[in-house]
């Protein structure tokens, strides 16, 4: 597969000589290149994937210089073929490390930690506020308490005849008791990410700051209590510092909350409407 990746990109990309290749087919949605140390190139791994990319492409271009943490620059595109395998996106790596949740632990209550818990915050509070009347993206508008009722829907019909019993009733007062109460929680929509975790935080190992926030396939118009709900899981205290630099509300939060319970749900709905088994046995483990 890595073999077929690279001649795509010099199909493309000509010039670029491929010195040195690492081809991780771990993510969910993408193969991911590391080309020569130096960039990073994501082939979508499914048909609406390559339309997702199209529109990251626009958006992570049109963020240039907006946010005070680095973001992926796609210098590199071929996103006018609707094969997986042909199209792809590449950008200049932006240098660091995954920042883990273990890793986080070891600092926690240091300076580091509530260093980086600030900047969390303050990323977040800038993306959340951007202007977006110059942004000429068709960026879908999710978060809705009707995109969670058709989410339940989808998990009745997909995922619960494979849940234990005692699981379904946790899922579905999880689900019942949101869509109650958010008929009286309206949000404004913003730009949020949509998959602000761990695998997607990038830190300086030697001088303990973040560096930049990958991957914003998953942006659209929305509630930014879903970015929020995102750092929970570094914990609950590493949330509540980094909301010391946020201006969260306790209904914001309670959402978040709710949208942390679905994640590993989400996991799974997306692994059975994909047909892909890791995706969908990850996000079941926990059910079944």
């Amino acid at each position: 597969m890595s073999t077929q990746h690279q001649q795509q990109i010099l199909i493309a990309y000509p010039e670029l000589a491929l010195h040195d290749v690492k081809l991780d087919t771990s993510g969910q949605y993408n193969d991911v290149l590391i080309i020569n140390g130096e960039y990073i190139f994501r082939f979508p791994r499914f048909t609406q994937e390559i339309i997702k990319m199209r529109t990251e492409t626009r958006l992570l271009t049109w963020l240039q210089g907006k946010l005070p943490l680095a973001v992926p620059d796609p210098c590199f595109q071929h996103l006018d073929t609707p094969t997986p395998g042909e199209a792809f996106m590449g950008y200049r790596l932006i240098p660091g490390g995954t920042l883990t949740r273990q890793k986080l632990n070891t600092l926690h209550g240091q300076p580091a930690w509530h260093r980086m818990a600030a900047q969390f915050g303050e990323f977040l509070r800038a993306l959340h506020a951007l202007d977006l009347s110059t942004l000429s993206i068709d960026l879908p508008t999710q978060d809705h308490r009707g995109y969670w009722v058709q989410m339940y829907a989808d998990i009745r019909e997909l995922l619960f005849d494979a849940m234990r019993p005692d699981a379904r009733q946790t899922v579905s007062a999880h689900f019942e008791a949101y869509l109650d109460a958010a008929q009286n929680q309206p949000f404004t929509p913003c730009l949020r990410h949509g998959d602000f975790g761990p695998s997607n935080m990038l830190y300086d190992p030697k001088t303990l700051t973040l560096q930049g926030v990958l991957d914003f396939s998953s942006a659209a118009l929305g509630d930014p209590a879903v970015d929020l709900s995102s750092l929970s899981c570094y914990g609950d205290d590493f949330l509540q510092a980094a909301m010391q630099h946020y201006p969260a509300t306790e209904a914001m939060l309670a959402r978040a909350r709710f949208y942390y319970g679905t994640f590993a749900l989400q996991e799974a709905l997306a692994g059975a409407k994909l047909q892909d088994p890791r995706a969908y046995n990850a996000g079941m483990a926990k059910y079944i």
